[in-house]
């Protein structure tokens, strides 16, 4: 009773003015049609307001959860087109009864880290070996390759990007089949380089550069880039292209992982050459 006493001597007068204030605030509304209608326009106007701040974050986690609804399907889609047949819909048991025919898995993820300025870049995603998630396999976006996996964790997976000084892909002209080795030059992240590419190829400005699927790492097809320039030293055999990739690796928030079944098989007959 003491401390009520002494809080209300302390800050009486100020709660006392703050209440006549409000009474005197209800009563000029209530009695006044002017302030009313103001009051009333006001109120409505801050409602709104909360309604429509409301409604645009409820869309943006609905949003959010179609773009990962649509990923998925997405990831299944490319799936289905790597079936040489194929019963829909597609399910863990008729991919494993299905397994001879399957070439290629896709799983989406989503990319939570992504440098792009380092020498050596690498790429954070949101699946680990917990999804089957597992080194070497080779990671996509919707308009080119991204890296391959280096190494993961029950829940996350690192990536080594397309813009790390140790990445090559085996990489052809779709024009005219001819294929050579692609890889970053440094600097500005557009900047890549194919190598090796035979004289008889007369690669030209223009020139779609994909994946030819030799490796491990990526299905065939897949474009990588548009020729921007193509040059041969002297004296050399073959010629080299400056490569424009069509998708920005340091601008991607999904990326789809390519898991190649039957590779470990083909690796291990392939190593079996230097035993």
């Amino acid at each position: 009773m003491r401390n009520l006493i002494y809080l209300f001597i302390r800050y009486g007068g100020f709660m006392t003015f703050l209440v006549l204030e409000i009474v005197s605030f209800i009563l000029i509304v209530k009695y006044n049609q002017e302030q009313s209608r103001i009051f009333s326009h006001s109120i409505s106007q801050f409602t709104g307001q909360i309604d429509r701040h409301s409604r645009e974050l409820g869309q943006f986690f609905s949003l959010r959860a179609e773009i990962d609804s649509l990923a998925a399907e997405n990831a299944r889609l490319k799936t289905v087109i790597g079936l040489t047949r194929f019963d829909p819909p597609v399910t863990a048991d008729s991919i494993k009864r299905l397994g001879d025919n399957l070439l290629f898995l896709y799983r989406e993820a989503r990319v939570i880290k992504n440098t792009y300025s380092l020498s050596n870049n690498y790429v954070t995603i949101d699946k680990g070996s917990n999804d089957g998630i597992a080194p070497r396999m080779g990671v996509i976006g919707d308009r080119g390759i991204i890296g391959i996996v280096r190494n993961v964790s029950p829940n996350y997976a690192l990536l080594m990007s397309v813009l790390h000084q140790q990445f090559r892909v085996s990489a052809s002209l779709k024009k005219s089949g001819y294929f050579g080795s692609l890889a970053w030059q440094g600097g500005n992240t557009g900047n890549f380089l194919m190598e090796d590419i035979p004289r008889s190829a007369q690669p030209v400005r223009g020139d779609t550069v994909v994946t030819n699927g030799y490796s491990t790492h990526f299905p065939p097809d897949i474009v990588i880039g548009i020729v921007d320039t193509a040059y041969s030293e002297v004296g050399s055999s073959f010629f080299s292209a400056l490569v424009r990739m069509t998708q920005d690796p340091g601008n991607v928030k999904t990326v789809y992982i390519v898991e190649k079944l039957g590779k470990d098989e083909q690796l291990q007959l392939e190593n079996s050459v230097y035993d």
